[in-house]
């Protein structure tokens, strides 16, 4: 999943790292088209979140 394409408010990005922060929310770390980089919190993870979830969450609206 890491190097996934994705829009963001910055435009389209790369999907760099995906990791928990010490507070227990999801973070991604975002490498943008000008080569600089913006993490997304994603929130804290429910119960029985998996990667399907995780994918899903990260692609949906991404058509655009």
């Amino acid at each position: 999943m890491v190097g996934l394409k994705i829009n963001t408010p910055n435009g389209e990005g790369e999907l760099k790292h995906i990791y928990l922060s010490e507070l227990g929310y999801l973070m991604v770390k975002v490498e943008n088209n000008n080569k600089t980089f913006t993490t997304y919190n994603l929130g804290k993870p429910k119960d029985g979140l998996s990667i399907d979830d995780l994918i899903i969450h990260l692609t949906k609206n991404n058509d655009k």
